[in-house]
């Protein structure tokens, strides 16, 4: 009876364990499923739930024209505000933030319809996104600052300069848009109407993920927690239809022979600060904003793509440090 027993028991263990393989297999299976369908993109991420995950410390929140901005401000010292590029946020910036807030107060947002901000209430085109960065200059009671931007975030930056010569103390540019040029793949693709259409109901990770690593050189520094973070914001339930709209934006002021207009006006000391492996604005650009600019100067990063903070974040901070130094001597 003893050894019946104990066959008895070692089947019960054996099947104990054999079920609990099968329940562990399900589960991950399961998880893999889900994981490959919140992939797709097809779901979006409510804006409360990104704001606990994408806020920090320095994260504030104001409402400007009807527009609910989130944006950090942290340090002290002269003003530098920093403007993102298209499809990022205010976290392209985080390694300059911290090199740069011990010397200034450094105030970054995330644009209309990017990150944690809500859509513009008015139609998307130049003159409300230089207006709504007006406002936010005004709320905040700026009175000069230095003003850096990337790619869009430079197009801002540099046509608010060329209207608030006072305000903008100094001026850097990132790979920014300002000559008529052949706009990225990405952005002919995304103006297909089907297209279009598809865009503004899905965005795939794979989708995100080939563009972040388009425009990096080295894709070994492209991780999971990059692509992520890229991929989750773009899923904000606020902002999905925002990309698609940009998008068209942007071409068809890339198409525009008058894009170039006004920048040599600039009054401003500018630093023009350019990724020599950028795809989507060539660093062949920086013969005509070098011929264009009253005062400018030149710093080309071998072995980097569109985004030098994100790429060669500690050497293009350190680049920013050195120049704001400098005397206007150019």
């Amino acid at each position: 009876m003893k050894v019946q027993a104990i066959t008895i028991e070692n089947n019960i263990s054996f099947n104990i364990f054999q079920t609990t393989d099968f329940i562990s297999k399900v589960v991950n299976d399961t998880k893999k499923r889900i994981s490959k369908f919140s992939a797709l993109g097809l779901k979006s991420i409510p804006l409360d739930k990104l704001s606990e995950k994408y806020t920090n410390p320095h994260s504030r929140f104001i409402e400007i024209n009807g527009t609910k901005v989130h944006y950090c401000d942290q340090g002290k010292g002269p003003v530098i505000i920093l403007i993102h590029g298209v499809l990022a946020s205010l976290q392209t910036w985080n390694s300059w933030t911290k090199t740069l807030s011990s010397y200034y107060r450094v105030i970054r947002l995330d644009l209309p319809g990017f990150g944690l901000t809500n859509p513009l209430k008015e139609d998307l085109c130049l003159e409300s996104l230089l207006n709504f960065f007006h406002s936010f200059i005004e709320a905040l009671d700026l009175k000069e600052f230095i003003l850096a931007g990337s790619s869009l975030g430079g197009y801002i930056a540099w046509n608010y300069a060329v209207i608030q010569k006072k305000r903008v103390k100094k001026l850097i540019l990132i790979g920014s848009v300002g000559y008529s040029q052949n706009v990225p793949g990405i952005i002919n693709f995304v103006n297909i109407p089907i297209i279009r259409y598809l865009a503004s109901k899905i965005t795939p990770r794979i989708f995100i993920e080939f563009n972040v690593r388009q425009i990096y050189c080295d894709k070994s520094k492209v991780s999971d927690k990059l692509v992520d973070s890229y991929f989750e914001l773009g899923l904000n339930s606020e902002n999905r239809k925002v990309i698609t709209n940009i998008f068209k934006l942007m071409k068809q002021q890339c198409k525009s022979n008058n894009l170039s207009d006004n920048i040599d006006n600039i009054e401003t000391p500018t630093l023009l600060m350019w990724g020599k492996e950028d795809p989507w604005v060539p660093v062949k650009a920086v013969e005509r904003w070098e011929r264009d600019l009253q005062k400018s100067k030149t710093i080309i990063y071998d072995n980097v793509g569109h985004l030098p903070m994100e790429e060669s974040p500690y050497r293009s901070a350190k680049d920013v440090l050195t120049f704001l130094k400098t005397e206007e001597n150019y």
